[in-house]
């Protein structure tokens, strides 16, 4: 979690204050990346919904098929937007990568 101009085998060189200025940076940079791995788990279920075109209309043509079964064909052809949910898959990928990079660091 140092920068990655820290450089450890320099660390008995620096004063005191450097030492800790850079520890705090360290743990700040740990507690972000706890704080996105928490995230993830607590958030991966969460149901995000695309956004629909203004009017959005729901209806549906039916069509029954010689074999018996059924399909339905939205009328609105129109696009919907699904940055919200990617965003959010994004969001939770990180953290979980995160987890995965750092397991076994998490009990130290």
């Amino acid at each position: 979690m140092f920068g990655e101009d820290y450089d450890h085998n320099a660390d008995s060189e620096l004063s005191e204050q450097e030492r800790e200025l850079a520890m705090d940076r360290a743990m700040r940079s740990w507690e972000k990346t706890l704080d996105k791995m928490i995230w993830s788990f607590e958030h991966w279920e969460d149901l995000t919904s695309p956004i629909k075109p203004k009017d959005y209309d729901p209806r549906h043509k039916k069509t029954t098929y010689s074999d018996g079964s059924v399909g339905y064909e939205g009328l609105d052809e129109r696009k919907w937007d699904w940055t919200p949910c990617e965003k959010h898959s994004e969001r939770v990928q990180e953290g979980l990568d995160l987890f995965s990079k750092y397991y076994l660091n998490l009990w130290d």
